[in-house]
């Protein structure tokens, strides 16, 4: 479980860190950073094709010029395997007039050309697609620590939770393309806070900011919860016990 104490020195450090202007520039890179991921993962499967096709005899079937396309991005890499068992792959980063190929260090450590029997067999298509969900929940889930942090800071400076998202003065939105985030619930001690997923392929996600009294004063804590599924709908409010908060059915904490 994921349980985090804040004093207030620290509280004031991270709501310096998480500035107006931080969040936006975030999130302004957000669907850049995304096209980069799936390209880097175009990179990373066409290393994975060299790996099982390379380091061959020669006069091997294998030998020759290869090449893979994103099937998203369209992007291709191509491969070059030679009869000496070397393999080369275009650099994504050089210029089409001088095009630079990187030398991979691979050595057959096997005849074996059969995958273990409990493999799970993904295309690239499934895993730029779960790469780009990945990058898409980042949002969600920075988005509403960010809010549960400025919670708490706001319970310190007013011995109380703020009903407004405004309020915590972190210059976030409420509601952005793929979440819409909510101040859910105050009461005395807690504030539920939830970032519902706006896209039915990714994750919903909620947070309990709640106030533990302790032999020296108030401690305030936090804790996110995330659908283990995707769905369109946050997590219930977690529960809050003698040991901790606990996530709700369906949900983990992450």
């Amino acid at each position: 479980m994921r349980e985090i104490a804040y004093t207030e020195g620290q509280i004031r450090l991270d709501r310096a860190f998480n500035t107006t202007v931080s969040i936006h520039m975030f999130f302004k890179r957000a669907k850049t950073g995304t096209r980069r991921a799936a390209k880097r993962l175009s990179i990373t499967a066409a290393i994975a094709t060299v790996a099982l096709t390379a380091g061959c005899s020669s006069g091997s079937k294998w030998a020759g010029t290869w090449e893979i396309q994103d099937p998203g991005t369209e992007d291709k890499l191509t491969i070059v395997l030679t009869e000496d068992g070397k393999a080369y792959v275009n650099s994504p980063l050089a210029s089409e007039e001088t095009p630079e190929y990187l030398e991979l260090p691979i050595t057959r450590v096997s005849d074996d050309a059969a995958l273990p029997d409990n493999s799970k067999v993904v295309t690239l298509e499934e895993a730029i697609s779960n790469s780009m969900e990945a990058a898409l929940e980042s949002e969600g889930q920075t988005y509403i620590g960010a809010m549960a942090r400025g919670q708490q800071a706001y319970f310190l400076e007013n011995n109380k939770f703020s009903e407004s998202i405004d309020e915590l003065q972190l210059g976030l939105q409420s509601e952005t393309e793929n979440y819409k985030y909510e101040i859910a619930a105050v009461e005395d001690k807690t504030a539920y806070l939830t970032a519902s997923a706006k896209q039915p392929e990714l994750q919903s996600f909620s947070v309990l900011v709640y106030v533990e009294n302790t032999s020296d004063s108030p401690v305030a804590r936090m804790l996110l919860c995330g659908t283990d599924e995707a769905s369109q709908t946050a997590p219930d409010k977690p529960k809050v016990e003698e040991a901790g908060a606990t996530c709700p059915s369906g949900s983990s904490p992450m």
